[in-house]
């Protein structure tokens, strides 16, 4: 698994914390209902650091699959207004 610059070793989170464990992202939890795992069922809520990740680390292919998500997204807005 690859993991950011934010990242320092693989104990910057507790890949077993029970209170992540399952979210989209490890050490991350439901900003809505934070004692729940990020994107957990029936929930859109945001994403908030865990506990177990208290520097909000994040695993880069998520941020980069993120950039490139809203880069499309502005070509589409873009090309349907010329």
């Amino acid at each position: 698994m690859f993991r950011s610059a934010l990242l320092l070793s693989d104990s910057d989170f507790d890949d077993d914390c029970p209170t992540c464990r399952g979210s989209a992202e490890p050490g991350w939890t439901c900003e809505d209902h934070p004692g729940k795992p990020w994107q957990h069922a029936g929930c859109r809520g945001a994403g908030a650091p865990c506990v177990c990740n208290p520097r909000g680390a994040a695993l880069w292919a998520m941020v980069y699959s993120d950039a490139l998500r809203v880069a499309d997204a502005m070509r589409e807005v873009d090309a349907s207004v010329h």
